[in-house]
């Protein structure tokens, strides 16, 4: 059994590992996220259905809490195997490394809770446990989104590719591994 993630971010918030109850919770951050964006392009939300396999069998969620207990933003990881949309792909990774490969598939922060890291308190916490059973993490992010690439950089990944997504939209291939140098 993978052990549970809890942390304090250095912002004064608690992130906690999601679970299937927390799937409407993460919906709405997804949700409020987006319809606060002036860009759509910029973020492209998830299928409920997605969310919940996610949540259930196919990767884990992380959930950020204010001192409150009140959720302020969330991330999904998702181990996408050898399915065809594994970024993996993308930058020509044989078998082996696609089954090696983790994706961070969905973070956002309320418009609230800006501006306090969170975006890179998720995604170590999520490096932290990736790390113990696969060798590198991908990511994308629109090469609009000058915020969300930054915190992705500032966790260590890197600008791989840049290729159409999502049905049209443009989007940086992000890679870190997390193989021991």
């Amino acid at each position: 059994m993978e052990k549970p993630v809890t942390a304090l971010s250095s912002c004064g918030y608690h992130i906690r590992r999601a679970v299937l109850e927390d799937k409407d919770t993460i919906l709405n951050i997804m949700n409020i996220s987006w319809n606060a964006l002036t860009d759509k392009s910029l973020f492209i939300p998830d299928a409920p259905a997605f969310v919940g396999r996610i949540l259930t069998h196919d990767g884990f969620g992380l959930l950020a809490l204010d001192f409150t207990g009140t959720p302020a933003a969330y991330l999904l990881v998702l181990y996408p195997g050898l399915l065809a949309d594994n970024l993996g792909r993308d930058l020509c990774f044989h078998r082996e490394q696609l089954l090696q490969t983790a994706h961070l598939e969905s973070l956002a922060v309320l418009p609230a809770h800006r501006g306090h890291h969170l975006q890179q308190s998720l995604i170590n916490c999520a490096l932290l446990q990736v790390g113990t059973s696969h060798s590198y993490c991908m990511a994308t992010v629109s090469p609009q989104n000058i915020p969300s690439l930054k915190g992705f950089q500032a966790c260590g990944f890197q600008i791989q590719a840049k290729k159409e997504k999502y049905g049209g939209y443009m989007r940086y291939i992000l890679l870190k591994s997390l193989k021991q140098q």
